[in-house]
């Protein structure tokens, strides 16, 4: 039983990982793409505003930051044309949101573990190992940087633990233990 328990430890560890992995990505991913999108709007404001000025004042050096600035604004649209960053980070959303299920399943099979048979153990830890496997199928896998923002986040920073105290804090009045 205490391998059987051990194994069960170990699928929801990696669970656990590729859920915050996914989060780590799509986080990733929205901040790529706001800051394309700001490096956009800073360089096509200067453009615009340095042909407007070179119109008003005449003077080359203003066409000259223009043309340079409006260079390396279609630069950066020519090179983020096919980026989907938006789009990924919501499918590693979509891919965390399911996984999020199979990890309450793994916190519960732990938890009524002393209360099952040896056999209903095996066949709930099998029906787990095909849903994630589905998962697995469905979605892409995570990368290096998921792993390792992962890693830290629940190794150093405690990311999917609560303290008792801020498990108490989340209950209603009527429920805490510390009144």
């Amino acid at each position: 039983m205490n391998k059987l328990r051990k194994q069960i430890e170990e699928a929801f560890g990696r669970v656990v990982y590729t859920y915050t992995a996914y989060f780590k990505m799509r986080d990733k991913n929205l901040f790529i793409n706001k800051f394309i999108k700001i490096i956009q709007i800073v360089l096509t404001s200067l453009s615009a505003s340095g042909f407007l000025a070179l119109i008003i004042t005449n003077k080359i050096a203003l066409g000259w930051i223009a043309a340079i600035t409006s260079f390396v604004s279609l630069f950066i649209n020519i090179y983020v044309k096919d980026f989907k960053l938006l789009e990924d980070a919501e499918v590693y959303k979509k891919a965390a949101d399911e996984l999020w299920l199979v990890r309450e399943k793994y916190i519960s099979l732990l938890v009524d573990i002393e209360y099952l048979s040896e056999k209903e153990i095996m066949n709930r830890r099998d029906l787990l190992q095909i849903e994630v496997d589905s998962l697995n199928k469905r979605y892409p896998g995570t990368s290096p940087y998921g792993y390792r923002k992962a890693q830290k986040a629940l190794k150093s920073q405690e990311e999917q633990h609560f303290s008792e105290k801020e498990l108490d804090l989340l209950l209603p009045k009527e429920l805490r233990k510390s009144k």
